[in-house]
């Protein structure tokens, strides 16, 4: 059985992209959610929205063999880029935070890339706001 796979590059972080994508997840049921972004900041609006997930982390690798993973529709999955950042502020577009924007849609094209490299046609893109 293939899966069906939503890949959603999170945006910049000190926009709306991460808040409306947690607070939409538990509607999103014909999908398993693939987030991808930076772990500090989904770590931050979990707990600012006071929201209860625990993503399943992976790297972009292993959406090509998802079926190894055992993953349930309720779960979602979430791919870190790895920033290293250590905080930021909503609403406050800066370097850092563009570069999460731009290290996710990075990641998402090399996931997509892999994914038809592989025949793996079961999936769709959305990506959230990016500072421009």
């Amino acid at each position: 059985m293939q899966y069906k796979l939503l890949l959603i590059s999170l945006g910049d972080p000190a926009g709306v992209g991460y808040e409306i994508i947690l607070k939409i997840l538990p509607k999103i049921n014909s999908f398993i959610p693939v987030l991808i972004g930076d772990k500090t900041c989904l770590d931050f609006y979990l707990d600012i929205l006071k929201i209860k997930y625990n993503p399943f982390f992976i790297t972009e690798n292993l959406l090509t063999d998802i079926k190894i993973l055992n993953v349930k529709l309720e779960q979602f999955l979430f791919v870190d880029v790895r920033t290293n950042i250590k905080k930021f502020h909503i609403n406050k577009i800066n370097k850092s935070t563009g570069k999460i924007a731009f290290y996710s849609l990075e990641m998402l094209t090399k996931i997509v890339k892999n994914m038809l490299y592989n025949q793996y046609t079961k999936f769709a893109v959305l990506t959230m706001p990016v500072s421009k």
